[in-house]
């Protein structure tokens, strides 16, 4: 692939992700009793409340890659994850696929 066509796709999807992606993520996904709901529909409807561990934390980190493609992009969504994962998960070491809502196994 030449460097002007990578270049392209590059620029198609980093705006993707800034104007479209992200900003249905943003809208949709806080969860009420903390963390995050990740089974949404296009409509940003949530169809499972079931909270995914790996998906949590995958939230929680990609943070730092959403700061540095938009900078000043305000953290508390993601400390709202964070903060769901300390609780629910904590330094027990009992690590569980899956969360009710409410954080209960």
């Amino acid at each position: 692939m030449n460097k002007e066509l990578f270049a392209s796709y590059a620029q198609k999807y980093q705006q993707a992700l800034l104007d479209n992606v992200i900003p249905f993520w943003m809208q949709h996904s806080r969860a009420e009793k903390g963390g995050f709901n990740t089974c949404l529909s296009s409509d940003g409807s949530v169809y499972d409340q079931d909270k995914f561990i790996w998906l949590q934390a995958r939230r929680v980190d990609f943070r730092d890659v959403i700061n540095r493609l938009e900078k000043g992009v305000n953290g508390w969504r993601c400390l709202h994850g964070a903060q769901f994962l300390e609780k629910y998960v904590g330094t027990t070491m009992e690590i569980v696929f899956s969360l009710a809502p409410d954080g209960k196994h």
